[in-house]
């Protein structure tokens, strides 16, 4: 074992032989992890039907991987749903909304496109991460 953070889980000696196994680990340095490269915050509002689409720039050069969380801030303040650059955003969902938010990554940009199918003005708050790709 070279150097390097290990976190154990409790009752397991990180040093142990029982740490060797991955499942008895919170966290190993020898694992990949997600490195946010940029965060921030997005308000978009369309009308009855309508759509906006905002833009983020970046400098990656990439098409990072992007997670936001989104709310409706009028009709559902404190349910948050999610979506991601990766898994498109088709509308679908087990939980019942008229708000529909889609991450866009492009190699300069993130788009975040809010489609709102209520029948009336809707707003919604996004909070976004994107991240720096992985090396192996």
């Amino acid at each position: 074992m070279g150097y390097g953070l290990l976190i154990s889980k409790p009752g397991i000696d990180v040093l142990g032989t029982l740490a060797q196994d991955q499942k008895n680990l919170i966290f190993d340095y020898n694992l990949n992890h997600l490195k946010t490269a940029g965060y921030g915050t997005v308000t978009l509002s369309a009308s009855a039907g309508g759509t906006q689409l905002q833009t983020v720039g970046h400098s990656l050069e990439y098409q990072p991987l992007v997670v936001a969380y989104y709310h409706n801030t009028t009709t559902n303040p404190d349910r948050w749903l999610i979506t991601t650059s990766v898994v498109p955003n088709t509308g679908i969902s087990r939980i019942a909304s008229d708000d529909s938010v889609a991450c866009l990554s492009g190699t300069a940009s993130i788009g975040f496109l809010y489609k709102n199918q209520a029948g009336a003005a809707g707003t919604v708050e996004l909070l976004y991460e994107y991240f720096y790709e992985g090396s192996s």
